[in-house]
């Protein structure tokens, strides 16, 4: 089992992953 900080940590990384690649998405569709 997994200590419950390293799945929160592991968890976070995976949201802040998600809203960069959707920053980014908006980011290339407003500037081409």
């Amino acid at each position: 089992m997994v200590p419950f900080s390293c799945q929160l940590r592991k968890n976070l990384k995976q949201k802040s992953k998600l809203i960069v690649g959707e920053d980014m998405k908006e980011f290339w569709e407003e500037n081409q």
